[in-house]
């Protein structure tokens, strides 16, 4: 609910900080952007200092046909990828 308060509230500070300063809108939404993000860390770092983390590195364990080998740079990396949407360009 903080974030949506937060998102809204900004976005409608944008005219206001326009005509106070004179800077361009797009620079308003920017600065709404920022505090959004600092907003949406600030309670992600809270809650992953209580232990209420969404997932955690030890829920998943990969399997053996998961392995992935660590040899063969980026000729092997690159055959683990769909070439065809990658590389279409």
């Amino acid at each position: 609910l903080a974030v949506l308060l937060v998102g809204v509230a900004s976005i409608l500070m944008v005219p206001v900080l326009k005509m106070s300063t004179g800077l361009p809108p797009y620079l308003g939404m920017l600065l709404a952007l920022g505090c959004l993000w600092f907003v949406t860390d600030t309670a992600a770092f809270q809650s992953f200092a209580s232990g209420k983390a969404a997932a955690t590195p030890d829920d998943h364990t990969p399997q053996s046909s998961e392995h992935v080998q660590t040899g063969g740079g980026v000729v092997a990396a690159l055959h683990k990828m769909d070439l065809t949407g990658l590389l279409f360009f």
